[in-house]
């Protein structure tokens, strides 16, 4: 597009330069580029240590794919933390995961509808991108859409 010509084994290079010096957007894009397996090699256990690291340093979309990865291994309980955390910093695909899914009732009888949602609120509005700005981001897309489930 620029007129350079594409060189993936140089971008995951830098890509892992990035992660090191704590860039939590390196680790997810690492992490997508792994879980997706198109431009390298798929390494499910690279992308998930990645999506961990971004989430830690607070990416919202790595947080809602490892909740994603956790769903399909089965480990509902976990994913539902994972989905509540990213649904409490404003993740709508996380949001409608929790909403939709009846079978957090089974894992959690205990539990209410009332009380699982209970603390997520509209982000403040320090907490807001501006209206009509999106961050530029290389791999500018969600890795999991787990929302295609019962």
């Amino acid at each position: 597009e620029y007129g350079l010509e594409k060189n993936m084994t140089r971008a995951v290079e830098l890509y892992e330069r990035a992660a090191e010096l704590g860039v939590k957007d390196a680790h997810y894009n690492l992490g997508v580029l792994y879980d997706q397996g198109k431009e390298v090699a798929k390494d499910m256990d690279k992308a998930f240590r990645h999506y961990e690291t971004a989430a830690m340093y607070g990416h919202v979309d790595a947080r809602h794919n490892l909740g994603c990865e956790e769903y399909y291994a089965g480990n509902y309980e976990l994913a539902l933390q994972h989905f509540l955390v990213s649904a409490k910093l404003g993740d709508d695909h996380s949001l409608a995961m929790v909403k939709k899914k009846n079978s957090w009732a089974v894992s959690q009888p205990r539990l209410t509808m009332l009380q699982l949602f209970a603390g997520i609120r509209t982000p403040s509005k320090k907490c807001r991108v501006p209206t009509g700005t999106k961050p530029k981001h290389v791999l500018d897309n969600r890795s999991k859409q787990c929302n295609n489930e019962t």
